[in-house]
Order: structure tokens, then C-alpha cells, then sequence
């Protein structure tokens, strides 16, 4: 209810999403050269996204919520809450 615009939200994932790659070719630019662990571009690379998978929360069940809040003119909330998990 007191969230941000939808707008806003959409740029500030936009935002963490550019960031995020902008991260991950600061990293590649990094790796060559001497010394270090031994680990090459795609497996630094592998390494990070896979902690940022790590770190995402499951995805919802829709079945079981449109089960349970099933879409009625009388329950509009109903009707949100499924287009919001989706």
C-alpha cells in the first residue's frame, strides 16, 4: 500500500540489474595477467551469478494462490494479488 510507483520500482531493479553487470565486467577486465587463484573469466563469472540464484527466494506457487484467491468480480484483491505473483 505505501510502496513505490510501479515505475519507480521498475527503474530502481533496472538500476540494481546495471549495476550488477557492470560488477561482474569490472571483474573480467580483473582477471587477466599474473598471479591470483588461477580462476578464469567464466568461472568468476559462474561464481557470481550463482551466489546471486543462491539469494533469490523461491518462486511462488500461482496454482495454489489462484486455488485458494480465486478471480472474482466481488474479491478484486484477489484478482492483484494473482497478476502481482505472476
Amino acid at each position: 500500500v505505501f510502496g513505490m510507483h510501479d515505475n519507480a520500482n521498475i527503474t530502481k531493479d533496472q538500476n540494481e540489474t546495471n549495476k550488477m553487470f557492470a560488477s561482474i565486467l569490472l571483474t573480467q577486465a580483473n582477471t587477466g595477467g599474473s598471479g591470483g587463484d588461477g580462476k578464469s573469466q567464466d568461472e568468476i563469472i559462474d561464481e557470481v551469478t550463482n551466489s546471486v540464484l543462491d539469494r533469490l527466494p523461491e518462486n511462488f506457487d500461482i496454482e495454489q494462490a489462484q486455488l485458494k484467491f480465486p478471480i472474482n468480480w466481488a474479491q478484486s484483491m484477489n484478482t492483484v494479488l494473482v497478476q502481482e505473483l505472476q
